[in-house]
């Protein structure tokens, strides 16, 4: 995935995946979906010096944007700016808003922005974590300003300045990432305990036996980040294949096109289960097995030997 400035041949995906989220009454007031003349005065509002408008890319396909914009009109505010996030639906919980807000809060400074801040809905919980997760804060609550069908809704401000301030805002963003590792662990051990219930569980259990000294659990992560993740993948000492074979069942269940490079050095393994007198045979066989052979790139070599970082 890459993050680049938006140009206006962009501006259909972005409407796209803008008005995908309407109907939710989750993120945007609209009521409506808009259109790309509609849209157009707004987008070249922006410019990439003072108020950047970027678009995230996977594969020459436009999945998630940001945007900057004046927070008041006021000159006094002129060192603060409102950002949206948006990603399109097929690619959210895979990390796409939080590297788009990440690059925001690590730009700020340089286009003059002291302070950011998000304007979301009150019962909108995984938006209101992200920001959490960054280091912003409620800084005010506006309750039932919004009419969504019928239903009063909450409106909350967050905000951080950039860089962040004092040390009592430091301990308040130690605490705050604190909180947000326990859910995250909290949400990983729910999301292992739904994989139990799924056929891919019993196949990485015969994985684990036949090729793995791993965890069971750790096989299942090692499978679900692939099939979640944005980017490639580069595994280093694939032994004989089981966390390979786990990451290329990913890659197949996700979907998409992504590479999966394995770097195994190969040699003996002394061991009751899995032993053998040639590794990356061994390796070769198995992905067979499993057919996931074309899924996989394997590299016979060290990690840190020079052919092999030119070959990866």
């Amino acid at each position: 995935m890459i993050i680049r400035d938006a140009v206006e041949a962009d501006l259909p995906a972005i409407v796209e995946i803008y008005n995908a989220t309407v109907p939710t009454r989750m993120v945007t007031a609209e009521l409506e979906p808009t259109t790309v003349e509609a849209r157009l005065p707004w987008f070249l509002d922006h410019s990439p010096e003072q108020y950047p408008f970027w678009v995230a890319e996977s594969e020459d396909r436009v999945i998630g944007w940001l945007d900057f914009k004046k927070f008041l009109p006021r000159s006094a505010y002129r060192g603060t700016a409102e950002v949206s996030v948006y990603v399109d639906e097929e690619f959210r919980g895979r990390g796409v808003g939080q590297r788009l807000l990440e690059q925001a809060i690590a730009r700020a400074p340089s286009l003059g922005i002291t302070a950011l801040v998000g304007l979301i809905f009150g019962h909108n919980e995984p938006s209101l974590k992200l920001f959490q997760r960054l280091g912003f804060e409620r800084w005010a609550f506006c309750p039932g300003v919004a009419q969504l069908d019928g239903i009063e809704r909450d409106l909350v401000v967050m905000g951080r300045h950039c860089p962040a301030r004092s040390s009592a805002n430091a301990k308040s963003l130690t605490q705050s990432q604190t909180s947000n590792q326990l859910s995250d662990s909290l949400d990983l051990m729910y999301l292992l305990m739904q994989y139990r219930h799924e056929a891919i569980h019993s196949k990485l259990l015969k994985i684990r036996d036949k090729y793995s000294m791993l965890h069971l659990d750790v096989l299942i992560l090692i499978y679900h980040f692939a099939k979640i993740c944005s980017g490639h993948i580069l595994e280093i000492g694939a032994c004989v294949g089981g966390a390979t074979i786990a990451a290329a069942f990913g890659v197949r269940d996700s979907g998409q096109k992504k590479k999966l490079v394995s770097i195994e050095p190969g040699g003996r393994l002394k061991h009751k289960r899995l032993g053998t007198h040639n590794i990356f045979r061994d390796l070769e066989r198995n992905l067979a097995k499993q057919g996931v052979s074309e899924m996989a790139t394997l590299i016979k070599g060290r990690s840190f030997d020079s052919a092999t970082i030119a070959a990866v």
